[in-house]
C-alpha cells in the first residue's frame, strides 16, 4: 500500500514538471519570435558529399532546351492575309478621282446654266403704265389687245430666252414693280410663258399695295387684258385704291361697255361678289345714260384700231341680252343691286322706244 502512494506522487511530481518546463519554453520562444528579427533560407536541403555531386551534379553539363515561339503561326497567318490584299494603283486611283471631280465640275456647270437670269430693270418705281389716266395712255390697247413692250425687253433673261416659274415672276413684278418688268410679264402672257392664274395673283398684289404707282401698275394689267377675272379683280380692289386710281379703274370698267366686251359685263352682272355685280351694274346705268344722250359709252381716247367707240347711240338690240339679267337682279336682296337693275331695265325700255 505504502509502494503504491509512492508511485503516484512521483508520477504527479513529474507530471507537474513536465507542465512547468513545457510552459517555460514555450514562453520563450514566443518572446524571441516577438522582439527579434531573424532570417530564414529557403535553399533546398541537399547533400554536401563529393560523391552525390559527382553523381547527380549540374556542373559542367549542357542543358539541352527547345524554344517554342507562341507567336508563329498568328505571323504566318497575317503575311498570308497581307499577300492576298490587291495592291493599290496610284495612278489609276489618281485618274478616277480626277475623272469624279470633272463630272462633279460638269453637272454643277450645268446646274448653274439652267438657273433662270432674272433682268431687273430699273428698280426704282417711276411713272408707271397706268399712271394718270387710263383713258390718255397711247401705249395700251383697247379691245383685248397685247401691251406693246419697249425693245429690248421681250426676253426674261440674256441672249437665250428662258423660263420663269410662277414664283419667279411674282417674286420679279411685285419685288420691282416698273414699267418694263409689267412689260416682260405682259409679253411673256401673251406668249403663253406664263398662265392666267399667275397673271391675276400678280395683278391682285399690286392693286393691293399702299402705294399709287403701283396700284397704277395693277390697273395697267387688268386694262392689257380685259376679261371677267380681270374686271372682278379691279372691282374686289376697288376700295383700296387711292382717288386718282379710282378715277382709272372707273374708266377701265366703262371700257366694258364696247360691244367686243358686252359680254363678259354679262357674266360679271351674274357674279356671286355683291361687289362685282354693283361695280358692272354701275357701269351698264352709266353706258346706257352716254347712250340716251347720243354719246358713245366705251370709248375712250386710248388708240384703238378704229379710232373711235364700238357702241353706236341707241342700238338697243346691243342691249337685250340683259333684260333677263336685270328682271332677276331686282329680286336682289341687296337694296343697291335691286335699284340698279330696275334703272337699267327702264334705260333699256327707253331706247327700245325711240
Amino acid at each position: 500500500m505504502g509502494h503504491t502512494n509512492r508511485y503516484v506522487t512521483g508520477m504527479i511530481l513529474a507530471a507537474a514538471i513536465v507542465v512547468f518546463a513545457g510552459f517555460f519554453f514555450l514562453r520563450g520562444a514566443v518572446r524571441t519570435v516577438k522582439h527579434s528579427e531573424f532570417e530564414m533560407s529557403y535553399n533546398m536541403p541537399r547533400p554536401k558529399s563529393a560523391l552525390y555531386n559527382f553523381i547527380f551534379g549540374l556542373e559542367g553539363r549542357e542543358i539541352e532546351r527547345k524554344e517554342v515561339n507562341p507567336f508563329k503561326d498568328k505571323k504566318a497567318a497575317d503575311n498570308k492575309t497581307a499577300k492576298n490584299i490587291p495592291k493599290i494603283d496610284a495612278k489609276a486611283e489618281a485618274a478616277k478621282k480626277a475623272a469624279e471631280a470633272a463630272k462633279k465640275a460638269a453637272a454643277a456647270a450645268a446646274a448653274k446654266k439652267a438657273q433662270v437670269k432674272v433682268d431687273v430693270v430699273n428698280a426704282t418705281p417711276t411713272t408707271p403704265i397706268g399712271s394718270g389716266d387710263a383713258n390718255t395712255n397711247p401705249q395700251v390697247q383697247q379691245g383685248g389687245g397685247a401691251y406693246a413692250p419697249a425693245a429690248g425687253h421681250a426676253q426674261t433673261g440674256g441672249g437665250d430666252k428662258e423660263t420663269m416659274s410662277a414664283a419667279q415672276w411674282r417674286a420679279l413684278v411685285v419685288g420691282q414693280p416698273t414699267k418694263e418688268n409689267v412689260a416682260k410679264l405682259l409679253t411673256a402672257f401673251n406668249n403663253k410663258e406664263v398662265d392666267s392664274s399667275t397673271l391675276y395673283l400678280i395683278m391682285n398684289d399690286l392693286l393691293q399695295s399702299s402705294n399709287s404707282e403701283t396700284q397704277g401698275l395693277g390697273l395697267a394689267i387688268g386694262q392689257s387684258v380685259p376679261s371677267l377675272k380681270s374686271f372682278s379683280t379691279i372691282s374686289t380692289n376697288y376700295d383700296k385704291l387711292d382717288a386718282n386710281n379710282k378715277k382709272n379703274a372707273d374708266s377701265i370698267m366703262m371700257s366694258y361697255m364696247q360691244s367686243s366686251k358686252l359680254s363678259i359685263l354679262a357674266l360679271a352682272l351674274q357674279s356671286e361678289d355683291n361687289q362685282v355685280v354693283t361695280h358692272a351694274a354701275q357701269v351698264m346705268v352709266a353706258g346706257l345714260e352716254q347712250t340716251k344722250n347720243g354719246q358713245n359709252p366705251g370709248k375712250t381716247s386710248v388708240r384703238t384700231d378704229t379710232g373711235r367707240g364700238v357702241v353706236a347711240s341707241g342700238n338697243q338690240n346691243s342691249y337685250s341680252q340683259f333684260v333677263g339679267i336685270f328682271q332677276n337682279l331686282t329680286k336682289s336682296s341687296d337694296a343697291t343691286i335691286a335699284g340698279l337693275a330696275q334703272n337699267a331695265l327702264t334705260q333699256i325700255q327707253s331706247l327700245s322706244n325711240t
